[in-house]
């Protein structure tokens, strides 16, 4: 059954929420859960069955290190998807097939076909796909957009991300790169 827009998809009960991928961007989402009375954690899922072991006790919540066997074991309304972008498609499609809404880390997909493929499956299983990109609210993403947007820096030409921990520049590891695919015809850009 397709899901509406309500704040729940099951009339005053919280949302059942699964997340997918443990790594450094979890801990934020997974901290967030108590400050959500609406939502529910159900279950984590991550390759690393150590990680999978340790989080899930922490947090009382059954724990897999595969996704289609804990979205067929646990009843959710919602993944979130907070995997290397280069999986994010799979795991979507494993989503969609069992009709469940997704929010999805960005990027969304690492090509434009997977992004166009990512968005028809959601569509045609009637799901919702959430795509998180809070960066537009960072207080320095907001300040360069307005550089840009004044003229002080000049036309862009390019625009690189770096991230710099809580390490310093110590901790400095630069985020992996890939290409975007060339304009086709008849699309704009």
């Amino acid at each position: 059954m397709p899901n509406d827009s309500s704040t729940s998809t099951r009339e005053g009960h919280p949302i059942r929420v699964a997340v997918v991928g443990l790594g450094e961007v979890a801990k934020v989402h997974l901290a967030a859960f108590s400050l959500v009375p609406k939502a529910r954690l159900e279950a984590v899922c991550d390759s690393r069955a150590d990680v999978v072991h340790q989080i899930s006790n922490e947090l009382g919540v059954r724990g897999y290190v595969g996704v289609a066997e804990m979205i067929q074991a646990v009843g959710i309304d919602l993944v979130m998807i907070l995997t290397p972008a280069a999986t994010h498609r799979a795991i979507i499609e494993i989503a969609a097939a069992a009709e469940i809404d997704v929010f999805c880390e960005k990027p969304i997909a690492t090509s434009l076909r997977d992004a166009e493929e990512i968005v028809a499956r959601c569509q045609q299983a009637s799901i919702r796909c959430f795509y998180g990109s809070s960066y537009k609210y960072l207080p320095a993403i907001r300040t360069a957009r307005e550089l840009i947007k004044t003229g002080t820096l000049g036309d862009a030409q390019l625009l690189s991300e770096v991230v710099v921990s809580g390490n310093g520049l110590d901790g400095y590891s630069p985020l992996p790169f890939f290409t975007l695919p060339e304009k086709r015809a008849g699309r704009a850009g």
